[in-house]
């Protein structure tokens, strides 16, 4: 008979403990506003449909984890970049705020409790908190400093400044930073339990490892105390495709290392198994979009074997689900996680 809760129990991951059964992530808002019929606008900027899609998904779905995600652009739309909303896609920029070197030193560290969408989302955490703050993981989200500073600038514009401008990019860093740290102490505050900190754009995908080291990991290592500090977890993703990096990543000491689907979870687990709780990392695309069920069974399994055992491994897809991925497919990965991940008592 279970005797933790679905927090209980992903808390007890995360501690690098066996749990009672391997707990189940996705990521999953696009495919959860799709199922439910609501316009993705109102999803990015209404909090009660926030936490409404969230509360379906997580029933429907039987999932330990909700993860509170619209966009990346909220605390930078609050800083002066112009978002373009949609009824069926998420929101994108329209125009960067620090268009010359000269704006960054007009940049101001926004208000999360009354400036531009972020109240918003602190009302949906709120929420949700009311609802499951103490079964279901509920976790928020922040991009770290360096994806930060691309947002800011632009991302053609900003890798650009990496080789002519360091001082705008220092000075972008610290503004990001401050940004991303005031927005999650006030997410912790306001219910979440933890902080997907998202930085794609700081993989070698986009970057060398030479900016990494120099721009990257500092910045994180600081945004990931800060976050423990003011008592929440932190689930750091970059997608990173080359596992040396992935084993620097976690040198920062996230609470939580997120795969991107280049990496193998059996490599991963090698390497950090014993060093950090590895979440991961089912294809999003190849596997649950487009494959049967016989082979979402057969990759859930495999996923499990290989990370699982010692604890220390969420099983979630390495990406977003896609938003038209079938209902039938999402139950087939819940299915195999349910029939596969239980421990020995």
């Amino acid at each position: 008979m279970t005797r933790l809760t679905p927090l209980e129990n992903i808390l007890t991951t995360i501690r690098m403990e066996e749990p009672e059964r391997v707990p189940v992530a996705t990521l999953e808002q696009e495919h959860a506003v799709r199922l439910l019929g609501i316009r993705y606008s109102d999803y990015a900027t209404d909090p009660a449909v926030l936490a409404k899609t969230q509360l379906f998904v997580i029933g429907k779905y039987s999932l330990d984890f909700a993860w509170i995600h619209s966009d990346d652009w909220i605390e930078y739309e609050a800083m002066g970049n112009k978002i373009k909303f949609f009824d069926d896609a998420v929101p994108t920029c329209e125009e960067y705020v620090v268009k010359m070197a000269e704006d960054a030193d007009k940049l101001q560290i926004p208000d999360p409790s009354q400036d531009g969408r972020m109240p918003f989302f602190l009302k949906a955490i709120e929420m949700l908190a009311k609802e499951i703050g103490d079964r279901i993981m509920i976790c928020g989200r922040v991009a770290a400093p360096f994806t930060g500073m691309l947002l800011l600038r632009g991302l053609e514009a900003g890798l650009k400044e990496l080789y002519v401008n360091k001082p705008l990019v220092d000075t972008l860093l610290e503004k990001a930073y401050q940004v991303a740290k005031i927005f999650a102490e006030a997410q912790i505050e306001a219910g979440a339990h933890a902080l997907w900190v998202g930085d794609c754009m700081a993989t070698t995908r986009v970057i060398s490892p030479r900016f990494q080291d120099t721009y990257v990991y500092p910045y994180q290592k600081r945004l990931l105390s800060d976050i423990r500090k003011a008592g929440g977890l932190s689930f750091l993703f970059t997608d990173e495709k080359k596992i040396d990096r992935l084993v620097k990543e976690a040198e920062g000491n996230p609470d939580v290392l997120a795969i991107g689907t280049d990496i193998t979870i059996s490599d991963a687990k090698q390497q950090l198994g014993d060093k950090v709780c590895l979440f991961g990392n089912v294809d999003p695309v190849h596997v649950l979009l487009e494959s049967p069920k016989t082979f979402i069974t057969e990759t859930v399994k495999s996923c499990i074997q290989h990370a699982a055992p010692g604890g220390g491994f969420i099983l979630a897809t390495g990406e977003c689900t896609c938003r038209n991925m079938s209902e039938a497919n999402m139950y087939a990965m819940i299915e195999a996680a349910t029939e596969y991940g239980k421990y020995e008592p």
